[in-house]
């Protein structure tokens, strides 16, 4: 293998992130069936591998994808709790400002 391209593995996860699993469950018993990992292993490699340049030259589209995947949910992680139900009901929390002052 030669800089900047990926190897059977690397295209093999890539290829797994492509598909889409009707179960909970689904993708991480594939995770160990297909490369005998367990899935936190998996997705450290994963986010290794889409900060690539040959992952991104391999399939655009998708390394695009997950690497906003990622930084959503790491802004989420990094949010308080009460700025994480702020964003999903803007109302919800309009409403408990209000109750105070009422």
């Amino acid at each position: 293998m030669t800089h900047g391209e990926l190897s059977e593995v690397e295209r093999q996860m890539l290829a797994l992130e492509k598909l889409h699993f009707k179960y909970a469950g689904a993708k991480e018993q594939q995770i160990r069936a297909r490369f005998d990992w367990a899935p936190t292993h998996y997705y450290q490699r994963l986010n290794v591998l889409i900060d690539t340049e040959a992952a991104l030259a391999h399939d655009p589209m998708l390394v695009r994808r997950l690497r906003r995947l990622r930084t959503t949910r790491r802004r989420v992680a990094a949010r308080p709790d009460d700025a994480v139900a702020e964003a999903h009901h803007p109302s919800a929390a309009a409403d408990s400002s209000k109750e105070g002052h009422e």
